[in-house]
């Protein structure tokens, strides 16, 4: 498998199907509006791409670098593709855009109690698998929890929050707690 990618804009002719597939890869509360995504994407430290595969459509990737950071915003998986390695190699992909930068992204944070607990574990795997590790800080915000990852044992929160606020034009503050050390992850 070898990916291309595209940057996504309203011309390409697949942009209805990047439409559902964010609608339907991410909960409404976690979507910003793809106009303002199309937008901020034409600034050269955003990234929102379209990868495909022998000029078959497979997913995208959104991500802001910031610093020594890149963080990914979104990543997700044609559901026509998914379980055919497309997530692992668009990750590689935005390792090889990411350079020196270290990766960092959210992942909703394994919880028994919630009713989607086995998907949160099943992506919790994936990423592992990809070479993220659970920096043991977590984003909170009002109802959600997320675990913070990084391919790098060198994550920096402060590069972290940066690309977030840079994400928001400077309007988001995250909040971030500190669950664990990674040297110390949590037992189970």
């Amino acid at each position: 498998m070898e990916l291309t990618s595209k940057k996504v804009s309203r011309k390409l002719p697949e942009f209805p199907r990047i439409k559902n597939l964010l609608a339907n890869s991410f909960p409404k509360n976690e979507r910003y509006p793809l106009w303002l995504l199309t937008a901020r994407a034409a600034r050269r430290d955003v990234d929102f791409l379209a990868y495909y595969d022998d000029g078959a459509f497979c997913g995208i990737s959104y991500g802001v670098k910031a610093e020594n950071t890149l963080f990914v915003l979104y990543l997700a998986v044609d559901e026509d593709m998914r379980s055919k390695g497309y997530g692992s190699a668009i990750l590689a992909e935005i390792g090889k855009i990411a350079g020196e930068r270290s990766i960092t992204l959210n992942a909703e944070a394994p919880d028994p109690s919630a009713d989607n607990n086995a998907e949160r574990e099943r992506r919790m795997e994936f990423y592992r698998r990809n070479g993220f590790i659970d920096t043991g800080y977590r984003l909170v915000e009002k109802s959600l929890t997320h675990a913070v990852l990084c391919n790098s044992a060198d994550f920096s929160p402060r590069a972290y929050t940066k690309a977030l606020r840079k994400l928001s034009c400077g309007v988001y503050t995250p909040h971030l707690e500190r669950l664990f050390s990674r040297t110390q992850p949590p037992t189970n």
